[in-house]
């Protein structure tokens, strides 16, 4: 497994050990919370990696982390991470909450991916669609798409208004 997350710069590791408090990360997972390494290795408080996390997205992380907390077991989330230059990086972040045979929680070890491409891209592609149905919308012509098999798939704003179709 240490092979295969050296091979990518995309995932990180974290174990928190609830109890005391304790979180430990590899080095992508540290780079990414913008903390130092070592100190990572070693192992530091969950507010210190909590610093990082986005302010507009930081209360419903906590939020879920909590509830989590409360009902043990897989746990996964998309959130945003403000780097120390400023830039965002998108991120999923995917755990398993562990009890003790006490029942309450002990560990909560994971992983982080980071998706900030596959989340450009999508965001990208949304732009492309926004801008192509705006300007189908706005042309004087009926405009619309049909798959292979017949079906039509794509109206413009102009064909419902000559059809009189909803």
């Amino acid at each position: 497994l240490e092979m295969a997350l050296q091979s990518s710069a995309m995932v990180g590791t974290w174990d928190w050990d609830l109890r005391n408090d304790k979180v430990t990360a590899d080095e992508r997972f540290a780079r990414l919370f913008s903390v130092d390494p070592a100190a990572a290795a070693e192992g530091m408080p969950i507010a210190e990696y909590l610093r990082a996390i986005h302010p507009d997205d930081r209360a419903r992380v906590q939020a879920e982390i909590e509830y989590g907390l409360a009902h043990p077991g897989h746990i996964g989330f998309e959130y945003r991470l403000v780097q120390s230059d400023g830039s965002i990086r998108y991120v999923s972040a995917s755990g398993e909450v562990m009890v003790g045979s006490d029942g309450k929680p002990t560990r909560f070890p994971g992983v982080v991916v980071d998706i900030t491409e596959q989340r450009l891209a999508a965001e990208a592609i949304a732009e492309s669609e926004m801008r192509f149905r705006t300007l189908a919308d706005t042309m004087p012509q009926m405009v619309w798409s049909t798959l292979p098999d017949g079906f039509h798939d794509y109206y413009n704003a102009r064909w419902y208004e000559f059809t009189g179709a909803p």
